[in-house]
């Protein structure tokens, strides 16, 4: 019921989906495509793994519960909702997997977390209405989607700071 994020763990074996309609999250495994596991969530909408494939963690939308949910995979537990003060977007993991990245629904700025432990770092702003995050695969810079400014941010992923913009078009 209302399936959103999608990613595959590190070494390849499972896809994890993230089913918001149902709070939970799916562990499929990737060769028989059978689901294996579920996983209790507040309405995950995107989701992303820990390098070492020990962590799930996700944009948690449920009214009560907005923030970040991290998971132990190990267990198939929640172990941390770090709230935030408003619905969370979009998340994604540095390369290294030391930072995470997350924008949230009328705010204007992208949030970045440390991941061990998982807290707030810092804010930058980027533009009206940042989407969706994605870092180059050397993780030097990350990539923001700004939908009412119809431009994508270049964050430089060392300083946090904002490297330069290009237009894209509408959304």
């Amino acid at each position: 019921k209302a399936p959103h994020g999608l990613v595959v763990s590190r070494d390849g074996q499972y896809v994890f989906a993230a089913i918001f309609g149902d709070n939970q999250i799916l562990e499929i495994n990737a060769k028989s495509l059978k689901v294996e596991r579920t996983f209790e969530a507040p309405a995950p909408h995107n989701i992303a793994i820990s390098n070492d494939n020990k962590t799930i963690y996700a944009a948690s939308q449920k009214e009560s519960q907005t923030g970040i949910a991290q998971i132990d995979i190990a267990s198939g537990k929640m172990v941390t909702l770090l709230r935030t003060d408003k619905v969370p977007r979009s998340l994604n993991l540095s390369p290294d997997g030391s930072a995470l990245t997350l924008t949230q629904f009328d705010h204007n700025d992208l949030q970045v977390y440390s991941t061990n432990p998982l807290k707030f770092l810092t804010k930058v702003d980027v533009g009206e209405s940042p989407h969706h995050t994605i870092f180059t695969p050397n993780g030097k810079l990350l990539l923001v989607c700004n939908q009412l400014t119809d431009d994508v941010t270049f964050i430089d992923a060392k300083t946090w700071q904002v490297a330069g913009k290009i237009p894209v078009g509408r959304k």
